[in-house]
C-alpha cells in the first residue's frame, strides 16, 4: 500500500510534468504569451505562467549558490543526531532560498509593471491582421524581380 500510492501519483502526474518540461525547454516566454493571447486565455492565467517560467532559471542558479556556500561552510559537520542534522541543513538551505526568492519576485513584478503587463489594452505587436492589397503587391513585385534575375542569369 505504501509503495503503490507514490507510484500511482507519479504515473498520473508524469504526462503533465513532461508537457511542462517540453514547454519550458522549447518555447520562449514571449512566444508562449503571444500564443496564449491568441488562444484567448485570460491574462490572469497567462501572466503568472510567464513569470513562473521566467523565474525557474533564477531559482536553479540561487540553489546552486546556496549549495556551494553550504559545502564551503560545512555547517552540519559536528552534529551526530540525524534528525537534528537534517533540520539544520534544511534551515540553512531554505532560509536564504526564501529570502532571495522574495527579493527576486519583487524585482520580477517591478519589471512586469514597467513593461506594462497590467495594461488592459491588447498590445499592438500581437494584433494579427489579414494581408491586404499592398502586401500582395509587394510580394508580386519581389517575385517578379526574383524571376527576372533568374531568367537574366541563365540566358547568358
Amino acid at each position: 500500500m505504501l509503495l503503490s500510492l507514490p507510484v500511482v501519483n507519479i504515473r498520473s502526474f508524469f504526462p503533465a510534468v513532461m508537457c511542462i518540461v517540453l514547454l519550458y525547454k522549447n518555447t520562449r516566454v514571449s512566444e508562449m504569451t503571444a500564443s496564449f493571447t491568441r488562444m484567448g486565455i485570460s491574462r490572469k492565467v497567462t501572466v503568472p505562467i510567464a513569470v513562473a517560467i521566467r523565474y525557474i532559471p533564477a531559482l536553479k542558479e540561487e540553489w546552486l549558490h546556496i549549495n556551494d556556500a553550504m559545502k564551503m561552510r560545512n555547517v552540519t559537520r559536528g552534529i551526530k543526531n540525524p534528525f537534528v542534522r537534517l533540520t539544520k541543513k534544511l534551515e540553512c538551505y531554505l532560509v536564504p532560498f526564501f529570502v532571495s526568492s522574495l527579493k527576486s519576485s519583487d524585482e520580477l513584478s517591478a519589471a512586469a509593471v514597467t513593461r506594462g503587463i497590467e495594461n488592459p489594452v491588447r498590445p499592438s505587436c500581437r494584433n494579427y491582421r489579414p494581408m491586404g492589397i499592398k502586401d500582395y503587391f509587394v510580394i508580386f513585385i519581389a517575385l517578379s524581380i526574383t524571376v527576372y534575375c533568374f531568367v537574366i542569369s541563365y540566358m547568358r
